[in-house]
């Protein structure tokens, strides 16, 4: 199980890239796109996108 508290503290909305190992978050936006721009030149894979929601408990993720 993977917890996000740290990473996240302080953020309370919008959409997060964390890196792919998720230790750091890398990215913060108001929505999909702004964020999705933020990072479209790294490299894929090193980044997970996802939305801030209030319990990141029923989150599913896949790696490559």
């Amino acid at each position: 199980m993977i917890d996000l508290t740290k990473v996240l503290k302080g953020v309370t909305s919008g959409w997060v890239a964390i890196s792919a190992d998720y230790k750091k978050l890398v990215a913060k936006g108001r929505n999909f796109r702004e964020i999705n721009k933020k990072v479209e030149k790294l490299p894929s894979g090193s980044v997970v996108l996802m939305p801030v929601v209030k319990s990141f408990r029923n989150i599913v993720t896949v790696g490559e």
